[in-house]
């Protein structure tokens, strides 16, 4: 994804990441847990954090780039937790 516009940051495009983080985190570590949703949901965030991380390092940084780095980051900490926890706890549970 091409992030530049005028050798900063095309705020559509961070605003775009921000609603695949969020669907992503709701649709695959929502309330409903599987093994093959939160499998999806790591290899789909390990994508959108491999795009954002390279851009991150070439681009002049604001705020909105990196607090969707960041909160790519905390979404993969969360995805992985709940893939190595299989209890039910909460109003989070796991259907397998």
């Amino acid at each position: 994804m091409d992030r530049h516009r005028g050798g900063g940051t095309d705020p559509a495009l961070i605003k775009q990441d921000w609603i695949t983080l969020r669907h992503i985190m709701w649709n695959y570590v929502g309330l409903v847990r599987t093994k093959r949703r939160l499998k999806r949901a790591i290899t789909d965030l390990r994508h959108l954090w491999r795009e954002v991380e390279d851009f991150y390092k070439n681009a002049k940084l604001n705020r909105g780039l990196i607090e969707l780095r960041n909160g790519i980051q905390t979404g993969l900490v969360v995805a992985r937790a709940a893939q190595r926890n299989s209890t039910s706890r909460g109003c989070h549970y796991r259907k397998d």
